[in-house]
Order: structure tokens, then sequence, then C-alpha cells
């Protein structure tokens, strides 16, 4: 069997175009199945995955001003976790921020999961990172530079 694939459509007029040089990977993908042989297509919506620029605000600027703020502030430890009566300190870094930042967001949306930043198109980031520049204004009072547009 092949593996799975991925190549993009185009609606043009009442049918599907392919992208240029998806054809040929079709084509090349569809040369190797067996004949008789079934296979499953799946098609959903092609939605703008975030951008470099904001993932570079993000990592750049947000969390280690972020960081910077909360350490001046006193909060060394940024959380503590109790599993069966165990305690672990969470000690304020950019990695223990981003999974704060990421638990904040997915208590305010209301998720079941924490969101997974690779999972996020441009829309959802900038409500992201709207949400946490509004966040840090307002509960532990830092002012984190805006992104320029």
């Amino acid at each position: 069997m092949s593996k799975a694939i991925k190549f993009y459509l185009y609606k043009s007029g009442s049918k599907l175009e392919f992208r240029p040089y998806h054809e040929d990977i079709y084509r090349a993908w569809v040369d190797k199945i067996e004949e008789g042989q079934t296979v499953e297509a799946k098609f959903k919506e092609n939605r703008p995955m975030k951008t470099l620029p904001q993932l570079g605000y993000y990592h750049a600027v947000m969390l280690p001003f972020a960081v910077e703020g909360f350490l001046e502030l006193g909060h060394d430890v940024l959380y503590v976790a109790s599993v069966f009566g165990c305690d672990d300190e969470e000690k304020t870094t950019v990695d223990s921020m981003d999974k704060y930042f990421k638990g904040l967001y997915q208590g305010y949306k209301g998720l079941k999961k924490r969101p997974r930043k690779r999972d996020m198109t441009v829309d959802d980031f900038s409500e992201f990172i709207s949400f946490l520049l509004k966040w840090m204004a307002e509960k532990p009072g830092i002012f984190c530079p805006t992104p320029e547009v």
C-alpha cells in the first residue's frame, strides 16, 4: 500500500482543478496502487496556517517579555501541580510560560484539550495572541509590545 499523500485542489466553475504540480504527485501515487485495490479519499477546506511573523512575535517577543515580567513581579515559580499527593513546581521559563498561556487560552475558549499551535490558523493564532496581550495587561499588569502589522 502506498503512503498517504496530500495534494491541493481549487474550485474552478463546477469542478476541482489541481494546483500546479499536484496532479503529477497524484498520478505518481495512483500508479503505485494495485489493480482492484480500494483507497480512501478525504476532502476538507484548506485553511491558511499561522504565519512565520506571528510565530516569531510569539517566541521572540511575547514569551521572553512575559517571563521577564513574571520574574520582576516575584513569580519565580509559575505554578505548582499536585498529582497523587506529589507537588511539582514549574519554574518560570519560556517553555513553562508557553504551557501556561495555552492552558489559559484553553479555559478562555472552553476547550477540552490544550490548544496546539501547529493546528492553529492565521485567525486562530491572532485571537490567541490578542487574548494573551489583553490578559497580561489586565491580570499581572504586564504590557507587552504589540506586534507590527
